[in-house]
Formats: C-alpha cells, sequence, structure tokens
C-alpha cells in the first residue's frame, strides 16, 4: 500500500509545484505520509509580494502575482508532468504509471467550489488576492492535468 502511495504523492509533488524536498514517513502500519508541503502554489513568491503589498499598498503587486501565474502556466507544458510518467512506467512499471495517472485524473475532476469555504476564511484573515491567486493556481493545475491525461488516455 506505502508503495501506490508513493507515487500518488509523487503526483500531487508536481501538481502543486512543491519545491520544497520531498519528506516521506511511514508509521508503525507501515502507512506512507507526506509532510512539509509548504513550498508548495509557489508559496514563497505569492507571500512575498503580498508582503510587499501590505507595506506599500500598492495595486502592482496584484499584477506581479498575476505574471507569476502566467509564468507558471507556461512551464507546465507536457513535458513537465511527461518525464516523471515515463521514469515510472519504465522504472516501476505500468501498475505504478496508472496510479501515478489516476492522480492527475482525479485533481483534474476536482470541483474547486469545495474550498470556497476556505478561501472564505483566508479573505477574513488574509488580502483576497491570495486566495484568488490560489484559486487560479489550482485552475491552472487543473488545466494541465486535463491535457496530461488525455495525451496517454488517447
Amino acid at each position: 500500500m506505502a508503495r501506490f502511495d508513493f507515487f500518488r504523492f509523487k503526483a500531487l509533488f508536481q501538481i502543486l509545484n512543491e519545491e520544497d524536498s520531498e519528506e516521506f514517513y511511514t508509521d508503525a502500519q507501515n502507512r506512507l505520509f507526506k509532510l512539509d508541503n509548504v513550498e508548495a502554489f509557489l508559496f514563497s513568491i505569492t507571500c512575498g509580494l503580498l508582503i510587499k503589498k501590505a507595506k506599500t499598498k500598492s495595486q502592482w503587486i496584484k499584477m506581479a502575482i498575476d505574471e507569476e501565474l502566467v509564468r507558471y502556466a507556461s512551464k507546465l507544458n507536457k513535458q513537465y508532468y511527461s518525464m516523471m510518467a515515463k521514469n515510472i512506467l519504465d522504472v516501476f512499471g505500468k501498475e505504478a504509471f496508472d496510479i501515478y495517472l489516476e492522480t492527475f485524473t482525479k485533481f483534474a475532476e476536482l470541483d474547486l467550489s469545495v474550498l470556497d469555504e476556505a478561501f472564505a476564511s483566508l479573505d477574513k484573515i488574509y488580502p483576497k488576492t491570495f486566495s484568488e491567486y490560489l484559486h487560479h493556481f489550482l485552475e491552472i493545475c487543473q488545466s494541465a492535468c486535463r491535457e496530461f491525461v488525455e495525451k496517454y488516455t488517447v
């Protein structure tokens, strides 16, 4: 079971653009856990820009955040996910690849409205720009996941 969870975590690592180190742990029952997702969502860049906005009250910060999203979207070409997919298929086989691909499929189909309450809670604490950014980030990820899955399910 932990082996299959590992491939699900690998997929989420790529989908959410986790730029921090990969840390996986197992418990006494050999269940796999992934900790430390603090660098997902281009978090450092966005938080840095939001802090600048809080200090300067600049409207240009939202434009800078939007530019980061555009840069990220352009980075998510077919090759970004495909390289890992090919490695998993070559090294671990079709069963592992299918589990990896299934994670992309589920993420692409995720109804983001289930996060509306979480976004509303964030808006009470942080500038609305932050929740808007996260929502757009997830939409970009979903679109990229759909394209990736279509490539392998044709």
